[in-house]
């Protein structure tokens, strides 16, 4: 659905940091469970409007996701800027507002759910639609510490454990392996190692010859340092 880069300082050219995100939590530490929650509110509500900007309805899921991935690189990434400076607007407004529940994230959730749908042809009943939220480099969050002795990632990482059964996948990829030790096994992170090191310095992914069980293999995904890197 989403990828956040939440460090402060560039790391990668391709992959500039989401600072307006990482500022919204750098300074709402002493309240980061409510923050949490109304970011992952502002995230599903204001995607629900942009799934308007696409055109027309989608023969499958997998059609649906591809079209949302190639519109947030539209005009060089301005429509995935656009999404999450009103991601952080509705973040700001809801912390102003100070009517944030475990009830509203779900409600939020299943709108956007029940958006998806509404855009898909072939209707898989017995399966509801997973929302994939990837996080990057999420280690500067655990520097700001709460009132309750846990820090900013660690209240970021509950909220998004109250909704895995839900329908969340969340992928977390970071540097430090020692934050990786206190993340709760629900969600534990990718620690990244080199991406561009290919065994035999050929290609290991074969277009249209492997199968999604094949690329969610763990003996496959450990060739890869960054799986979502390229998403």
């Amino acid at each position: 659905m989403a990828p956040y880069a939440l460090y402060n300082t560039p790391v990668y050219p391709s992959l500039p940091p989401d600072l307006k995100i990482y500022s919204f939590f750098q300074y709402k530490y002493r309240t980061a469970y409510d923050a949490s929650r109304a970011f992952f509110v502002a995230l599903f509500s204001t995607a629900v409007k942009f799934l308007d900007k696409l055109d027309g309805q989608f023969e499958t899921r997998a059609d649906l996701a591809l079209a949302w991935r190639n519109l947030l690189e539209k005009d060089c990434r301005e429509i995935r800027k656009e999404l999450y400076d009103q991601v952080y607007a509705e973040a700001e407004r809801l912390m102003r507002a100070g009517d944030i529940s475990y009830n509203s994230v779900r409600i939020e959730g299943n709108r956007l759910k029940e958006a998806i749908l509404a855009r898909v042809i072939q209707d898989c009943p017995d399966d509801e639609p997973v929302i994939m939220f990837y996080l990057d480099e999420p280690q500067g969050l655990s520097s700001f510490a709460t009132e309750d002795g846990s820090s900013v990632y660690d209240n970021f990482v509950s909220v998004a454990g109250e909704l895995v059964g839900f329908g969340l996948f969340v992928v977390i990829l970071l540097r430090s392996p020692t934050l990786a030790k206190r993340t709760p096994s629900k969600w534990p992170p990718f620690t990244e190692l080199p991406f561009d090191c290919l065994p035999d310095g050929g290609y290991i992914f074969r277009p249209n010859t492997m199968s999604l069980a094949d690329v969610a293999a763990i003996s496959f995904m450990v060739k890869f340092g960054r799986p979502m890197y390229a998403a």
